[in-house]
């Protein structure tokens, strides 16, 4: 009974985040100097894209959807509490230099000035993967992309890789396990491993609790909260000010502290009221497929070892169990000593080389 109570507990986080042989490349982010740089491309813009669910995305626009509809599609999600700016700047000017790509980063619904639609069923996990689906298709007019992904944003692209298999051409993660990792680490770990992970994912609860409670501890003070913990969280508290002030630009939009509670609220809550919505109605609005399907497209999992967050046991599950074996050879597992959850943040160069030569 224990077991399951535990099982049924770790698999609220799994749902959150939402014996094979690892190609590893080891890094240590000690070893390089850590180079910030700022977007400094001339073609860069910003472009609000309505999508089909009539939310608009404040969206990083790098090329012309028309002119450059040879090159292909480049899709980087952000996570919390991140903007597109805050989590890729140093990406997209990379990936922008070497001019092989069209690039889309949006902020997602609820951040900085995107639409934030108010009830947290609209963080549904089914409604964001419809965000991604509509940049792709309806807004780009491509086929696939490769889908770049860190934090909340990865939760989102390991559902959209299980969802819409054929609208990936490649896909990476950045330290955020896959859906069915959580419930494998209580299946295949230790005690310790599971109570670790349970205590570290205390704040998914809080941010359970009705708007103001957690709104309000973190808008108080001029976002002291969060920003210590972006400090906390980053190796060596790696972030500048500069970066602390994009992050607060982005906090401080109207509602946008409460559209990112909703995410928590809308994947907890909201899964729960979905099924039963379902169920009663004998609808599918909600459903999504199995958290164990794995993923059929080729994948590379970044992984920060530092992760205050999450447990490094489940990188390893997520790439043994999560990617398909028959893409393994055309995937990595790349975990990155020295480096936080924060790995854009922490050792951008080695992220840029990385994403550069795996799209390639």
């Amino acid at each position: 009974m224990l077991r399951l109570m535990l099982s049924l507990l770790v698999a609220a986080f799994a749902a959150m985040i939402a014996n094979t042989v690892l190609k590893v490349t080891p890094f240590d982010a000690n070893s390089v100097v850590n180079k910030t740089r700022d977007i400094s491309t001339t073609n860069i813009k910003y472009t609000s894209i309505k999508t089909t669910n009539g939310v608009h995305l404040n969206t990083i626009e790098v090329g012309d959807r028309i002119k450059d509809k040879n090159k292909p599609l480049v899709v980087l999600l952000h996570g919390f509490p991140e903007t597109a700016l805050t989590c890729w700047h140093n990406q997209i000017d990379a990936l922008a230099d070497s001019g092989r790509y069209y690039i889309l980063a949006p902020d997602m619904r609820g951040y900085n000035k995107s639409d934030k639609p108010g009830n947290f069923m609209d963080y549904h996990l089914i409604n964001l993967i419809s965000d991604v689906h509509s940049l792709i298709h309806d807004y780009a007019g491509r086929e696939e992309a490769y889908l770049v992904a860190h934090d909340w944003g990865a939760i989102v692209a390991w559902r959209f890789a299980q969802t819409h298999p054929g609208s990936i051409k490649k896909l990476t993660i950045i330290n955020v396990p896959h859906p069915a990792a959580a419930g494998l680490l209580v299946k295949h770990g230790s005690w310790s491993q599971v109570f670790s992970q349970m205590w570290k994912s205390w704040y998914i609860a809080f941010f359970q609790l009705p708007n103001p409670l957690p709104e309000y501890r973190f808008t108080n003070n001029n976002y002291s909260t969060l920003k210590a913990a972006l400090r906390d969280l980053t190796s060596s508290g790696k972030i500048s000010e500069l970066e602390l002030q994009r992050y607060v630009q982005g906090w401080s939009e109207p509602g946008a502290v409460t559209s990112m509670m909703n995410y928590y609220r809308g994947f907890l809550m909201g899964n729960l009221y979905g099924t039963i919505k379902d169920k009663l109605f004998s609808t599918n609005t909600y459903s999504l497929p199995p958290t164990t399907d794995t993923i059929k497209k080729p994948t590379m999992l970044i992984w920060g070892e530092q992760d205050l967050a999450l447990e490094f046991a489940l990188a390893g599950l997520s790439y043994d169990y999560g990617v398909d074996e028959s893409v393994k050879s055309q995937s990595r597992f790349v975990p990155l000593a020295g480096v936080s959850h924060f790995a854009t943040n922490d050792a951008p160069e080695r992220v840029n080389e990385l994403l550069l030569e795996y799209l390639n």
